[in-house]
């Protein structure tokens, strides 16, 4: 969990934009470590980027996989 902290940290020290593959790469760490609040958050910054991107079916489908896993 320490180095996963210490990326995310990072990644935020250098401005990086969160996109896809970054969002669910912290969001998986997050809810396998046991931190469900800060992986909840990535899980809707990922919604949000897919609806942004006009990718709603894929939001959607996002959302349903995640109730399903």
């Amino acid at each position: 969990m320490d180095v996963g902290e210490w990326i995310h940290e990072n990644i935020k020290k250098q401005r990086m934009k969160l996109n896809c593959h970054l969002t669910t790469s912290l969001m998986d760490m997050y809810s396998k470590c046991g931190y469900l609040e800060k992986a909840l958050e990535y899980y809707a910054c990922m919604v949000d980027i897919l609806g942004r991107a006009g990718l709603l079916e894929e939001a959607v489908e996002f959302i349903e996989n995640a109730y399903n896993t």
